[in-house]
């Protein structure tokens, strides 16, 4: 899957305020993520490392089961989102795919990246 493309049609449907259609395009992701190469894990991996790209990979992971590969990096997202808000979206990804002991053994492991780890054991601890 061309998971640029993906992204950029999300989000001219978002933007044109069409969620049924965005709805459907990620739907159609879901489907197609299972099929996935090594070259989509890493065009997603450094998705969630783009300012706007890593909410595209975090809603797509709070609906499909996130690859192991993936779940560092998407722990890593949260602890670098300064938006204590939106840090949970990451989270959400996380603990659809993984419990709540494993993502928190996860954020200790890489507590070191956040300016504030509250931010995200908050989300954790809910």
């Amino acid at each position: 899957m061309n998971w640029e493309s993906a992204y950029k049609e999300i989000r001219q449907a978002q933007e044109s305020k069409d969620n049924a259609l965005a709805f459907q395009l990620f739907d159609k992701a879901k489907k197609e993520f299972h099929s996935s190469s090594d070259k989509d894990i890493n065009w997603l991996i450094e998705a969630l490392k783009n300012k706007e790209q890593k909410f595209f990979v975090a809603h797509l992971f709070q609906r499909t089961s996130m690859p192991k590969k993936l779940f560092k990096y998407m722990v890593e997202a949260a602890l670098l989102e300064e938006n204590a808000s939106l840090n949970n979206e990451f989270i959400k990804a996380c603990l659809n795919s993984y419990d709540s002991e494993k993502t928190l053994e996860e954020v200790q492991k890489q507590k070191e990246k956040a300016k504030d780890i509250s931010k995200v054991l908050y989300w954790l601890e809910r």
